[in-house]
């Protein structure tokens, strides 16, 4: 996990040196390497300064990416979702005016526990953004909370959620999960397509060749706890979870050594995928694709 170490510190670095006051070009560490600062030139070392914009860019992401005050923006985002959600459970197994408005004060309750997280935190970082070297000491504050938001804020230690088990009758709930099981696995045979797409174009698979392994990743993988922007990784470690044997039982040799490389950078993101919920756990070994299959 080292390069992976690595990765992330040249990340932060990236963030620190955009970090200074206006607009500028947008960095793309994942293609370039930060430059370090040379001290022989004092006058070349740019004076590194953290303001609110990039705060709230840390914290929202793609989300903060609106400028300074984003987060009302972000919150009423926030705000649109619970509301879509709610109504997503209503259609799945109808709800009372009285359940629907316990879920969404539970709901805005996750919002706002999440907003005064984030005042605590902010009211650190005006103590330090005019500090150089101060990032590392508020990174540490603030990734939480950048974690919190990627997950969603409504996932099952929630409020909500807690509210959802309590306010819904056994009938209701039943149909609820029911619906979300059917939705996940919609959706996570869509990634399983896309990762198959993208490593035929690494490996080239002939038709056979895809629809058989189409059909070794029914059997053999299975939904996340969550799906977001790690998917394709999470699907790649899944893949080389399963026997080599049955793979090259379907690639010749080159293929197999060429879809190998591709499984390696996903082998050394296993525990971090895991710790972020990006894995099955064990109450989904049984939930099989097959039946998504087309």
């Amino acid at each position: 996990m080292a390069w992976f170490t690595r990765l992330i510190g040249r990340l932060i670095a990236a963030a620190v040196v955009l970090a200074v006051a206006g607009s500028g070009p947008v960095v793309r560490a994942q293609d370039e390497e930060v430059e370090e600062a040379r001290p022989a030139n004092a006058a070349a070392v740019r004076i590194v300064t953290m303001n609110e914009a990039n705060f709230e860019q840390w914290i929202f992401g793609n989300m903060g990416n609106m400028g300074a005050g984003s987060a009302g923006m972000v919150h009423n985002n926030l705000e649109s979702r619970l509301e879509l959600q709610v109504d997503e459970i209503e259609r799945s197994c109808g709800l009372s005016a009285v359940q629907k408005k316990k879920l969404l004060v539970a709901g805005r309750g996750d919002i706002k526990r999440l907003f005064d997280r984030i005042a605590e935190v902010r009211k650190k970082f005006d103590k330090v953004k005019n500090q150089q070297n101060a990032f590392g000491m508020i990174w540490q504050d603030v990734q939480p909370l950048q974690t919190s938001v990627n997950a969603g804020l409504f996932g099952e230690d929630s409020i909500f959620a807690k509210a959802l088990r309590t306010t819904l009758t056994p009938d209701q709930l039943a149909r609820h999960e029911q619906a979300g099981r059917d939705r996940l696995l919609f959706l996570y045979w869509a990634k399983v397509d896309f990762v198959l797409e993208m490593l035929n174009r690494a490996v080239g698979f002939t038709t056979e060749q895809h629809q058989r392994l189409r059909k070794l990743l029914a059997e053999e993988t299975r939904p996340p706890k969550r799906l977001g922007q790690n998917d394709y990784y999470a699907v790649l470690y899944q893949i080389g979870l399963i026997p080599e044997a049955k793979i090259r039982a379907i690639l010749d040799d080159v293929q197999w050594r060429t879809l190998n490389r591709q499984l390696a950078q996903a082998r050394g993101l296993g525990m971090w995928l895991k710790q972020n919920g990006f894995l099955p756990d064990e109450a989904r070994k049984e939930m099989r694709l097959n039946g998504a299959l087309r």
